[in-house]
């Protein structure tokens, strides 16, 4: 499946996630072990001093690739300033932004030799932690329940398979749920000698990243998402886990009748991803344990109320700041956050854009053409009427 003439091409490493599989974990030993890799003959870029301060402290991050409407032409232009033969890029934002459309990833592997790593992780396993990621990005998922119903996660990875396939990409498959080792797992996958010895000298962070909620955490978040905060429980959030990395987490849990749904709505898309995969590593529909609310009672102790002060008095200091500012601040805000998971820009949103880059650039015409379309197609106008006609 290696594309022809790819012997004489620099080797491109695509590490695309997918959500929820420890993708900040690898990204923090990456970051963390870039002029070993680059000794070994790997090229793992930095893509900011801020992430890699980040990566430096163990933080949540995004990896090194940064996901603007021009990441792949980013990609090619980094292979040709690269003085190594293999190239590593990882975020699992990818994974999201292609969807099921696998022509990035063609145009990528026509001009380098491209494989492409996917992590997979067990279906409820998976939909009950992105369920704790969605309320740690200020989004309310109305239960458990209706999260997991609406998750699309193994149909499109299935798809996405299938047209990586069709173009010929060669793709590497490993299962989160049967990887006692991570970090093993992952180096097992790129072009090293010896990946044991490599992770035996290797700086491993010794704090847990971007891990899953308590009881406690996951009720006020909760709150605060329903009250209309979901920028300030973002920021509550992130303090939680970043400052707080070895609180354990509770189980969520689904009812056996929502279980028995997905498993039967699930069942096509696993068995196309299982054929690709080794006994050992196939996913697996294993019902989530119940979960017993007196176990976990939704109680916070003094270290988290005080981390929870903390990033709220935080957040009131920067809400102090002129009104105009604030509102364009957190329209950024969910912008980057939209931007991060794939969810949907609307109009709104788009016209803002547009208008903070008629400040920069008054004159530009392609700007104003789609600014007074976005405008026309919220209004029900006509588009050739309006300020910013003529």
């Amino acid at each position: 499946m290696t594309p022809a003439g790819a012997g004489d091409r620099r080797r491109l490493i695509l590490h695309i996630g997918h959500g929820k599989t420890g993708s900040s974990a690898i990204q923090s030993f990456l970051s963390a072990n870039r002029d070993r890799l680059a000794a070994a003959g790997i090229d793992y870029p930095p893509l900011s001093s801020e992430a890699e301060e980040r990566a430096t402290r163990g933080d949540t991050m995004l990896g090194n690739l940064a996901m603007g409407a021009d990441w792949v032409q980013a990609i090619h232009r980094r292979m040709a300033e690269s003085r190594q033969n293999v190239v590593l890029f990882s975020n699992e934002t990818v994974f999201h932004k292609v969807g099921s459309d696998p022509a990035p990833f063609a145009d990528l592997a026509r001009a380098h030799a491209l494989t492409v790593v996917m992590f997979l992780r067990d279906p409820f396993d998976h939909v009950l932690s992105s369920y704790d990621q969605a309320l740690k990005r200020g989004r309310l998922p109305a239960t458990p329940e209706s999260h997991a119903g609406k998750s699309r996660v193994l149909e499109q990875a299935a798809d996405l398979l299938d047209g990586l396939d069709h173009f010929g990409v060669p793709v590497v498959l490993r299962n989160y749920s049967r990887s006692p080792d991570l970090l093993a797992t992952f180096l097992g996958t790129l072009p090293l000698a010896d990946p044991d010895r490599f992770l035996m000298g290797s700086t491993v962070g010794d704090r847990p990243v971007n891990r899953s909620l308590a009881a406690g955490e996951r009720s006020f978040l909760r709150a605060l998402v329903q009250s209309g905060a979901g920028s300030l429980a973002r920021g509550v959030a992130d303090a939680l886990v970043d400052g707080l990395p070895r609180v354990p987490a509770d189980r969520v849990s689904l009812s056996p009748e929502v279980v028995a749904e997905l498993s039967a709505a699930w069942a096509g898309p696993l068995a196309r991803i299982n054929a690709r995969l080794p006994a050992d590593e196939r996913l697996r529909l294993i019902a989530p344990e119940p979960a017993d609310p007196r176990s976990m009672p939704a109680t916070l102790d003094a270290e988290q109320l005080s981390v929870i002060a903390t990033a709220i008095a935080r957040e009131m200091r920067r809400m102090a700041t002129p009104s105009a500012k604030q509102e364009e601040f957190d329209t950024f805000w969910t912008l980057a956050d939209k931007h991060e998971t794939g969810a949907r820009v609307s109009r709104g949103e788009q016209a803002f854009l547009l208008r903070k880059a008629l400040e920069i650039r008054p004159g530009a015409p392609v700007v104003k053409r789609r600014l007074r379309a976005i405008l026309a197609s919220r209004l029900g106008e006509p588009q050739n009427s309006g300020p910013l006609s003529g």
